[in-house]
């Protein structure tokens, strides 16, 4: 095997990278890649991390060789939170609730939902008043949180909502803070107590969900209506197997956060880069009026609202959700030359990847159009792998069409009735955490339209 040497990105003694990365992640990272190339390595004190950007790299660990790099620590900070979910397992457990869950995420079954994701939209845009200033990060939370209420447990949470928000805020808090330290911290520190209650919230109200339907079930009074009933009633195709009531919860979790905030995030950035490009958003507005005429979407309409995609997907690009995702080797092996061995952490880094010249033509231009004029950029890594805002390969997230849906249902509906305008776009700035926040939640006036 080659014993070609990988760069290594500049660090304190000691410390490595962990100073730099808490003071700005994103600009860390991409600026290690721009300095030695699309494969570094970035230290945390003793250890490190190989920070993996090319397309052929990324199509080798998360396609070619997938057996060979598996999740394994690199998500033991937030397994708490969502168990062994379908995005953080491996191996037969995960191909078992692959093959279960993957007809719950099929087309025609995003169709049924996008009802309840107009009606959320709905009314929300509805209560946006001519001129009222507000966060749009925090707007987009509360609609993401609520199709996912309604098309998850077709309910209101009525008054667990406000427990909801504040468990989900303490998760979010306690993921970016520590989500990139190479350490644990005693459990009796107040953020890790705080942390444990916030999953105790989230496990009280979703087993007890769980619970209601199993009884509806035992009584026979058990009509299919959301995807937790879905869920609930899914089977292995091959072996006929359903899930325990550990492994619902698990996935609820991770249906719940891949659902809500990544989503919300994909919105707020669009809402910027609309706010720094008048003419893309008049673009999209023209297009919604033609499309639409003034009705509300259904699923027909979603395929004509191109250009509201290729916005959407150009977002995607430049302010990925799931921005850095990680794998650990199982075994020794090598990339492009370079010896990567057995128990490394590879991270794989689409921001990164999303900006290289090679692949993209004016990298950190927003232009939606290069969507449209290339038929070759798909959700799945195509376009040789330089574009996988949802990860690629068999680990492709699946629920990336109805995230797809749910923000183009939600940018349309906005568009119709007015526009929300960022208050200052200059000043926003990247947030890395679990996810890609705009630091500031975007601050923004609303516009309605005459």
């Amino acid at each position: 095997m080659s014993s070609l040497p990988i760069p290594e990105a500049r660090g304190l003694p000691l410390l490595g990278n962990i100073p730099a990365m808490l003071r700005d992640a994103t600009s860390c990272l991409l600026g290690a890649v721009r300095q030695h190339g699309p494969l570094v390595r970035v230290r945390f004190g003793a250890g490190g991390m190989l920070l993996v950007a090319h397309p052929e790299d990324l199509e080798h660990v998360l396609q070619l060789h997938n057996r060979r790099y598996v999740r394994g620590h690199t998500v033991d900070m937030i397994r708490p939170m969502l168990g062994n979910g379908l995005p953080l397992s491996d191996g037969a457990f995960w191909l078992r609730q692959r093959r279960t869950m993957q007809p719950l995420f099929a087309r025609p079954r995003i169709a049924t939902l996008v009802e309840t994701i107009v009606d959320v939209s709905r009314r929300h845009v509805s209560e946006l008043r001519d001129g009222a200033e507000l966060s749009t990060h925090y707007l987009m939370m509360r609609v993401t949180r609520d199709v996912i209420v309604q098309t998850m447990f077709s309910t209101s949470l009525g008054d667990d909502v406000a427990e909801l928000d504040a468990a989900l805020a303490t998760v979010e808090r306690h993921v970016g803070r520590y989500g990139f330290l190479p350490f644990r911290f005693p459990s009796w520190l107040p953020d890790q107590v705080r942390f444990r209650r916030a999953i105790a919230t989230l496990d009280r109200l979703v087993y007890g969900l769980i619970s209601e339907r199993r009884a509806e079930q035992h009584a026979g009074d058990a009509p299919s209506r959301d995807l937790l009933d879905a869920l609930m009633q899914a089977r292995d195709p091959q072996t006929g197997q359903g899930m325990s009531t550990v492994e619902l919860r698990d996935e609820v979790m991770n249906i719940f956060f891949a659902g809500h905030e990544t989503t919300a995030n994909l919105l707020t950035w669009a809402i910027l880069e609309l706010s720094r490009r008048p003419d893309v958003e008049a673009h999209l507005r023209d297009e919604v009026d033609a499309v639409l005429g003034g009705r509300e979407p259904t699923p027909a309409d979603l395929p004509a609202l191109e250009y509201v995609n290729a916005v959407l997907r150009e977002t995607l690009r430049l302010h990925p959700a799931a921005w850095i995702f990680a794998r650990e080797a199982t075994e020794d092996d090598e990339l492009r030359g370079h010896r990567v061995a057995r128990g490394s952490a590879v991270v794989l880094f689409p921001y990164a990847t999303h900006r290289l010249a090679e692949f993209w033509p004016e990298p950190e231009r927003f232009d939606p159009q290069r969507f449209i004029t290339d038929r070759t950029i798909g959700l799945g890594g195509t376009k040789n792998w330089a574009f996988l805002p949802f990860g690629a390969g068999p680990h492709v997230c699946i629920g990336n069409h109805l995230a797809m849906a749910e923000a183009t249902i939600v940018l349309a509906m906005l568009h119709q009735r007015g526009r929300l305008r960022a208050l200052h776009p200059e000043r926003a700035r990247p947030r890395a955490a679990a996810t890609l926040h705009v630091a500031d939640g975007l601050p923004a006036r609303f516009d309605a339209r005459a």
